[in-house]
C-alpha cells in the first residue's frame, strides 16, 4: 500500500508541480525536533509536545491545530499564531468547545474537502 501512495503522490507532483512543491517544502522531519530530548529527561509529556507543536507551526505555514475546552492545560495552543475567528483570518487555532468527536471529525471534514481555506470559507463564509 506504501508503493501505491508514493507512485500516486509522484504522478500527481506531475500532474501538479506548483501544489506538489507547496506540499513537499514545507514538510518537516519530526525527528529532527526530538533531538533536543533524552530518555530521564524531566519534563512532563505535555510540555515536551507543546514544544513540538511550536516548532512544527514555526516550520510549516500550512500547520494549524484545534482544541476543546482543554486546550491551555494540554498545551496544544499555538502560542504566536492566535485563534481563527471571523475577526482574525490568520489564526491557526481552531477552538471546537467540548465535543472531541464532532472535532475529530470536522478535522477530517475539512481536511477532505480542501483544508485551511475550506476552514475559512465554510466556517466563516470569507
Amino acid at each position: 500500500m506504501y508503493n501505491e501512495w508514493v507512485k500516486l503522490f509522484e504522478k500527481y507532483g506531475q500532474e501538479y508541480p506548483a501544489e506538489y512543491a507547496q506540499l513537499t517544502t514545507n514538510m518537516l522531519d519530526v525527528t529532527d525536533l526530538v533531538d533536543e530530548y533524552q530518555t530521564g529527561d524531566q519534563l512532563a509529556t505535555r510540555v515536551a509536545s507543546s514544544d513540538v507543536l511550536q516548532q512544527l507551526a514555526k516550520a510549516n505555514p500550512q500547520f494549524w491545530g484545534g482544541a476543546a475546552d482543554l486546550a491551555s492545560s494540554n498545551k496544544t495552543v499555538l502560542k504566536d499564531d492566535g485563534n481563527l475567528t471571523p475577526d482574525n483570518y490568520a489564526g491557526r487555532n481552531v477552538y471546537y468547545g467540548v465535543r472531541e468527536f464532532g472535532a475529530a471529525t470536522a478535522t477530517n471534514g475539512i481536511n477532505l474537502h480542501g483544508g485551511e481555506p475550506y476552514l475559512r470559507k465554510y466556517l466563516y463564509g470569507l
